[in-house]
């Protein structure tokens, strides 16, 4: 990856300074201005927060103990990912990304909201770790009015092969 000058990069790391462990964010300019808040939560789990619209989005940082780590270290994490990803769901947009150190497999029925298209290979151990059960507030009927009305003119279709324009005509209609 390479840094722009004004680049910036937000880490969290082990105090011992082993180098073993670390989260962080690399941010532009333009990110750092919509900061609200960062919360370094463990050299494994890192949060920012930032203004968005039509909600704030919650970014979480993970780097998850690898398969041979003991269960102890494990179990501390995922507990922690759990808290901290169950504090955050309400208020707004949760993003979780990061190091999972784990295969989660193809999205089925329990994981489709949260992998979408994009799980592959065979879920291991610690794929089955990974908190696929966070619970997500269904927008709005007036946060999704508003975003429909942010759209841009011109972009490329969503996954539904729709374009902007077509939201845009009956908002009222396609918000439902």
């Amino acid at each position: 990856m390479k840094l722009r000058f004004g680049d910036s990069v937000v880490k969290e790391r082990e105090k011992d300074n082993s180098g073993l462990h670390g989260v962080g964010f690399v941010t532009n300019q333009r990110t750092r201005n919509a900061l609200l808040e960062w919360e370094p939560v463990s050299c494994r789990l890192a949060r920012i927060r930032l203004k968005g619209n039509p909600a704030n989005v919650s970014i979480i940082s993970t780097y998850a103990p690898i398969r041979d780590a003991t269960e102890t270290i494990k179990d501390d994490f995922y507990g922690e990912l759990q808290q901290l990803s169950s504090s955050i769901a309400a208020r707004g947009y949760l993003i979780v990304a990061g190091d999972f150190n784990a295969r989660v497999g193809p999205s089925d029925q329990t994981t489709r909201k949260i992998l979408v298209k994009f799980g592959q290979g065979h879920r291991c151990e610690n794929g089955q770790r990974v908190p696929y059960d966070i619970e997500l507030d269904t927008p709005t009927r007036a946060e999704i009015l508003k975003a429909i009305k942010t759209l841009r003119n011109h972009k490329a279709p969503g996954e539904d092969g729709l374009p902007p324009e077509l939201y845009k005509q009956c908002p009222e209609v396609t918000a439902d």
